[in-house]
């Protein structure tokens, strides 16, 4: 996928080289989709998102790429923005969908 495609948030190009090949994108307004499936899964904590600095201190921050950490930031179908989804194949999308995973992996965060 990563060498047909090319995703862009927020004017920052994705980086979907990294870690395992996806073979679905899932753009997502929403919490939940195909019957209640939380794709993007259960956050962390309930604040904004964190950018980590390269000295490793945390500011709140809106941009992209590697310095985002995702795993904190909230899916809220109000805040005007979309989430970006990857997927490792059909059987991940299955696995997230019966509880064996909990997410699809979160890519970016984006208005």
């Amino acid at each position: 996928l990563h060498e047909h495609l090319e995703i862009i948030c927020d004017g920052v190009s994705l980086q979907l080289t990294g870690g395992p090949q996806l073979q679905g994108i899932a753009l997502l307004n929403i919490p939940s989709t195909h019957g209640g499936t939380n794709m993007w899964g259960d956050s962390k904590s309930k604040f904004s998102r964190k950018k980590v600095k390269k000295d490793g201190e945390l500011s709140s921050s809106s941009s992209l790429g590697d310095l985002i950490d995702l795993s904190s930031a909230s899916q809220d179908i109000g805040d005007k923005m979309i989430e970006v989804i990857g997927l490792e194949n059909c059987l991940h999308m299955g696995q997230v969908r019966t509880g064996l995973r909990s997410s699809g992996k979160r890519l970016a965060q984006c208005s």
